[in-house]
């Protein structure tokens, strides 16, 4: 039924886009090289023209072969406006740096701050060559840190910084040296190596190797050397020499 359909509509075209043109059914023949008879069979709906007459026929009556069917081409849709890149985020507190930063949003609120029990159940850990990393979680890495590591509670590096520092809320684990960069820590502060720049920590500093400037602590500082001003509220340890405060 379809295919008979199709037929008919093509049969009506060729009669129809004739007259519109103003051509006889001797004239449509002629450029097909065909007999009148023929034509006037396709427009009597008697035949159909031969599969291979149909481009021919289409740019005699200057259409497609869509278009000797009734099928219209679409019409353009209109140019919109391009989206955003998904996850690009417009307002973020902090500069296009370049650097790793890990936040945790509850919805589409960005949470700076984090109650106890959130802390508890959320750390990041990094397991790659790392610039500078900014983190409002505890936060582990890996390997050596090439830039400067902050974070809202703990920090623990598995391998050295090699310039930049540490800068976190809580506590400072390094377990290999900090070549260049301060440490600041809010409670304990433990370096496995040296230290190229100063050290503080609201409590405790144990570094295993040198300090090459100043070491402030709240409560003691126990290191190989310190290379300039040390500050305790209890007591210092530096080689073997222990002094109370």
């Amino acid at each position: 039924m379809e295919e008979c359909n199709n037929y008919d509509i093509l049969c009506d075209s060729i009669s129809s886009m004739r007259k519109q043109k103003g051509m006889t059914q001797e004239q449509i023949a002629s450029q097909l090289g065909i007999s009148p008879q023929a034509v006037s069979k396709w427009e009597s709906k008697r035949s159909c023209p031969d599969i291979g007459l149909l481009p021919q026929i289409a740019r005699m009556f200057d259409t497609t072969i869509d278009g000797l069917f009734g099928i219209q081409p679409e019409a353009p849709q209109p140019q919109t406006e391009p989206l955003a890149p998904i996850g690009i985020v417009q307002g973020l507190p902090w500069p296009e740096d370049g650097a790793l930063h890990v936040v945790v949003y509850r919805g589409h609120q960005l949470l700076r701050h984090f109650s106890g029990s959130e802390r508890q159940n959320m750390v990041f850990r990094y397991d790659g060559p790392a610039l500078n990393v900014n983190c409002d979680l505890d936060l582990i890495c890996e390997r050596d840190v090439a830039g400067k590591v902050d974070a809202g509670k703990d920090i623990t590096v598995n391998g050295n910084i090699l310039h930049g520092g540490a800068n976190a809320g809580k506590d400072v684990i390094i377990h290999g040296d900090v070549t260049q960069g301060n440490v600041d820590a809010g409670k304990d502060c433990e370096i496995g190596g040296n230290v190229g720049g100063r050290v503080s920590a609201g409590k405790n500093i144990t570094v295993a190797g040198s300090v090459g400037q100043s070491a402030t602590a709240g409560v003691m500082v126990k290191s190989g050397s310190v290379s300039g001003r040390m500050i305790s509220g209890v007591a210092s340890m530096v080689g073997k020499k222990k002094t109370e405060k």
